[in-house]
């Protein structure tokens, strides 16, 4: 009898610590390596590797590279000098980074990110008014983007107000 009691509770615990598969919004299992739309499909690609951020602008000089989703380190939020004041004011407790975006033609920017953040994009020290937001598609991992109009210049991307000392990013070029 105790060795049943031992192999039925086993077997439960076993079944507990079994990974649970990740859900989509409609409760569906998300498959292994989700589909997304064309311009979104470096998030699913091995990262870029590690980017290049920084806690002070003048600091930001290698800029994000377009359509691959890169990790980047985040720095504690009362070290952070932004190149505008975000449009949120950021909790000092989080994180955040400053990084630069290089834009070759004119077209509409999405920014995406693996978790909850607060994104501005400045170009010349003025904040660029952001023309929608969302969440990325179901079981993709991206947890917010952002779009903004550009045109053709240097801007920098700033991330406030994450919780985590690492946040994946990918920004993206669209006509």
């Amino acid at each position: 009898m105790r060795k049943l009691i031992g192999f039925a509770l086993a077997a439960g615990l076993a079944a507990a610590m079994a990974p649970v598969p990740a859900l989509a919004d409609d409760g569906a299992a998300c498959p292994t390596k989700p589909v997304l739309p064309a311009p979104l499909g470096g998030w699913t690609a091995e990262t870029g590797g590690e980017g290049v951020a920084a806690a002070d602008p003048a600091d930001a000089s290698v800029p994000l590279a377009l359509g691959r989703r890169v990790r980047l380190a985040l720095f504690a939020g009362e070290t952070i000098a932004y190149a505008a004041a975000p449009e949120k004011v950021p909790d000092k407790n989080r994180m955040g980074a400053v990084v630069a975006i290089d834009v070759a033609k004119a077209g509409k920017l999405t920014v995406a990110l693996g978790q909850g953040a607060w994104i501005d994009l400045v170009r010349e020290a003025a904040a660029v008014p952001s023309t929608g937001h969302g969440h990325g598609p179901a079981c993709s991992g991206i947890r917010k983007m952002v779009d903004f109009a550009v045109v053709p210049g240097r801007y920098l991307l700033q991330v406030s107000g994450a919780a985590a000392e690492e946040i994946d990013v990918m920004a993206v070029l669209r006509d």
